[in-house]
């Protein structure tokens, strides 16, 4: 799970909750070296002995909650071929570390993904989507009774800041509906809290998200 912004990250840097002898609290180093810059990272690792659980309540202070499964055969044999290509090409000193993103690069593209054009019709489809998961049975009538909570505002600033970072990774000045229907389950998936009879049922949150997304009608 990622946040861009610390004020919502949920985890003091300079008191983290993990100790030092955890493999997590290298990365919670590296995040502190980047906390001027308002920009921090918390990865949860399934397989380390240390998990590091968040309360329900707080995993609304999250940006993201990717969703990271095994790569196909296609993916697969293309790591394959990279690999090998990169071991051939012997380019890089692999005992070397790669060169670190500076601070201020970090704060010129954060600017620049600010100034990316939303089109007000767009802004308008962002906050329907999070109204919708307050009421999902508005936009899809089988969607009645199946989320005990919806998300908070803090979807909506999420859903805006993710689609235009990917916008801007895809060397775009605008941000398009694809935009964010591509970032809105990833924005979403750990907003959602489901009834018991969702659960019961065996719904999910993807399925619910993709429902209203095909609810919500695009501008």
């Amino acid at each position: 799970m990622i946040d861009l912004s610390t004020q919502y990250l949920g985890l003091s840097l300079k008191n983290p909750l993990v100790p030092s002898s955890s493999p997590l609290s290298k990365h919670l180093d590296t995040a502190r070296r980047l906390e001027d810059a308002g920009a921090a990272a918390l990865v949860m690792y399934s397989l380390f002995e240390e998990e590091l659980h968040a309360e329900d309540a707080m995993l609304d202070r999250f940006l993201l909650h990717v969703q990271v499964g095994y790569p196909n055969a296609e993916q697969e044999r293309s790591i394959l071929v990279l690999n090998r290509n990169e071991a051939k090409a012997n380019t890089r000193d692999a005992f070397q570390p790669p060169e670190l993103l500076s601070v201020a690069s970090v704060m010129q593209a954060r600017q620049e993904i600010l100034r990316l054009h939303l089109a007000e019709e767009l802004e308008e489809y962002i906050v329907n989507i999070v109204l919708a998961t307050r009421n999902a049975g508005r936009v899809d009538a089988s969607l009645e009774g199946q989320i005990l909570y919806g998300a908070s505002p803090r979807a909506s600033i999420g859903i805006d800041r993710a689609a235009r970072a990917r916008a801007w990774l895809a060397g775009r000045d605008y941000v398009g509906p694809e935009d964010i229907q591509d970032v809105t389950a990833d924005v979403l998936r750990h907003r959602l809290v489901l009834s018991f009879e969702a659960e019961a049922d065996g719904v999910d949150a993807n399925s619910v998200i993709e429902r209203i997304l095909d609810g919500v009608g695009v501008p």
